[in-house]
């Protein structure tokens, strides 16, 4: 089951941690597969980073960056996190989009609204739960996911609130740096 799922592409990735959260949702045999599509995503290659960051930041890591790690730190669905040095000796972490990745969603929400079309129409929990309406909101947050300036302008948001609410060190967007498929933030002091 978890090989089909996962042929469905990095959408259903995104969405098996939402929906395997659920309880009464009827999809109990899908659940424990879906839970697994999430601590299952693997890096990409530092090539398509590198090429990324050059699209994205207009130059190469190695103009950009004191150092860069080639290998990352973390990696989800969506893109993977590389830790960075900028010429000023600040730390950062550079957020790299996966190659394709709104090509690919735009090709899985197809498939999905498929799905949710069928269910909303020909079944007792697809009338229930209007899974079109639920898939068209999800599909509008990962789409507003995926322009990395406005997980900058959330990060800054966050930053100026209280020191109270927050209660977490936030990272810093890197100023001039806006461009939608790389976010470069600043992890430590400076």
């Amino acid at each position: 089951a978890r090989g089909a799922l996962r042929r469905v592409g990095p959408a259903l990735v995104t969405l098996g941690p939402l929906v395997s959260t659920g309880h009464d949702s009827g999809l109990t045999q899908v659940l424990p597969e879906l839970r697994s599509l999430q601590d299952d995503v693997r890096p990409f290659a530092v090539a398509d980073s590198e090429r990324t960051i050059r699209e994205g930041l207009g130059q190469p890591s190695e103009r950009l960056f004191l150092d860069f790690d080639e290998q990352p730190i973390a990696a989800a669905s969506i893109g993977q996190v590389h830790r960075a040095t900028l010429p000023n000796g600040r730390k950062v972490a550079v957020k790299v989009q996966r190659p394709q990745i709104r090509e690919r969603m735009v090709e899985d929400f197809e498939a999905l609204e498929d799905i949710a079309d069928f269910l909303d129409h020909h079944t007792e929990m697809g009338n229930r739960y209007e899974f079109c309406q639920l898939l068209a909101q999800f599909r509008k947050s990962l789409f507003q996911a995926l322009d990395y300036r406005q997980e900058a302008n959330n990060l800054t948001t966050l930053r100026e609130q209280p020191r109270e609410i927050t209660r977490h060190t936030v990272p810093a967007p890197v100023p001039d740096d806006a461009p939608a498929r790389v976010l470069t933030a600043a992890v430590g002091p400076g």
